[in-house]
C-alpha cells in the first residue's frame, strides 16, 4: 500500500492513466468510518500547559475499568491537546455526556470531536493567468451541471488553495478543496472540460512541512522552534544553505531524530516518515458523503 501510495501523488507524469487515490485508501477508509475519537484541550485561563499536563489530568480522572469504557488509544495532538479513541459510540458517548464530561470540565479540560479534512483535488497543466471565477464556473456548467449538484452548493463546496508548479512557467497545477460529493464527481472523469481546454485531474495528496524545524504538519511562519534544523545534515544552529557538512553524505532530520534508517533526503519522496505523515492525513480526510 504504500509503494502504491508513493507512487499515486507523484503526478510529474500525467500522460499516463494511474491507479486512483480511492483505489488505493478504501480499506482505510473503512477502519476510519469505524475510528471513535475525542480532542481534549485545556480550556483557556488554566494552568495546564501542554499535551502531557492533558493527559495526566485525564488519566487521573477518569478509571476506564470502574466506568466499563473500552480505550483503545490516548495519544497527543499538538503541543496542548490529547486524543482518546475508544472502541464504540457508546463508550465515546459515555466521555461526551454526563458525570465524567462534568468532572474533566471541573479539572480545567474540554471535549470536542475530532474534525476532519476535506480532500483535495489537483487540476493540471493550467494557465497560471487564467481568472479563477471564470475557471471554476467552467469546472461546473461543463462537467457537473447535469448532476444533482447544484452551482451554489459547487460554489460554496469547491474553494481554491494554492498553486503548483514551476513559477517561472506559463503553465502550473490547481489545487482546490472539495466536499465529498463534489469530489465523487470529479474524480469518476479522467479529465475535465474547461473552457476550450481539457485537463488531467486526479486526488492531491500532500503534506506541509517546516523548513525551519523540518517536521510535517505545519509551515515556518508558525513554527515554536527557535533554532532551525539543517534538512541536508539534520544539526541544528543552520540551514541547508549555509550548512557547512555540504559534501558530507545527506540525512533526513526527521528519521535521525527518531532513531530511525536516516541515510536518505528530507526531501525524499520514499522517506518513512513522509510516508507516515501521508498515512494520518488520509486518516484525518473525509472522503464519505455521509
Amino acid at each position: 500500500m504504500k509503494e502504491q501510495l508513493v507512487d499515486t501523488i507523484r503526478y510529474d507524469d500525467v500522460s499516463k492513466p494511474k491507479t486512483t487515490y480511492s483505489d488505493i485508501i478504501k480499506g482505510i477508509q473503512e477502519e476510519t468510518k469505524e475510528k471513535k475519537e475525542i480532542l481534549v484541550l485545556p480550556k483557556d485561563g488554566t494552568q495546564i500547559e501542554d499535551a502531557k499536563k492533558v493527559k495526566q489530568v485525564v488519566m487521573k480522572t477518569v478509571d476506564p475499568g470502574k466506568e466499563n469504557i473500552k480505550i483503545l488509544s490516548i495519544r497527543r495532538s499538538g503541543k496542548k491537546g490529547v486524543i482518546i479513541q475508544t472502541n464504540s459510540n457508546a463508550d465515546k458517548d459515555k466521555l461526551m455526556t454526563g458525570l465524567m464530561k462534568e468532572n474533566l470540565e471541573k479539572e480545567g479540560l474540554k471535549l470536542a470531536t475530532t474534525g476532519k479534512l476535506l480532500p483535495k483535488i489537483i487540476i493540471f497543466s493550467v494557465d497560471r493567468n487564467e481568472d479563477m471565477e471564470e475557471f471554476k464556473r467552467n469546472i461546473y456548467r461543463q462537467n457537473l451541471k447535469d448532476t444533482s449538484i447544484t452551482e451554489e452548493q459547487f460554489s460554496e463546496g469547491c474553494k481554491f488553495k494554492f498553486t503548483t508548479g514551476r513559477r517561472e512557467n506559463k503553465y502550473c497545477h490547481k489545487v482546490f478543496e472539495v466536499i465529498p460529493e463534489i469530489r465523487e464527481k470529479i474524480m469518476e472523469k479522467e479529465k475535465v472540460y474547461i473552457g476550450w481546454e481539457s485537463q488531467f485531474v486526479k486526488d492531491y495528496m500532500g503534506v506541509s512541512r517546516c523548513y525551519n524545524c523540518q517536521r510535517f504538519g505545519h509551515v515556518a511562519k508558525v513554527c515554536r522552534e527557535k533554532q532551525p534544523i539543517c534538512a541536508h545534515c539534520a544539526q541544528n544552529r543552520h540551514t541547508d544553505k549555509d550548512c557547512p557538512n555540504q559534501a558530507k553524505e545527506e540525512r533526513c532530520a526527521n528519521c535521525f531524530k527518531f532513531g530511525k534508517h536516516f541515510r536518505h533526503s528530507t526531501h525524499d519522496k520514499d522517506c518513512p516518515a513522509y510516508i507516515h505523515a501521508l498515512e494520518k492525513t488520509i486518516y484525518k480526510t473525509d472522503y464519505s458523503k455521509n
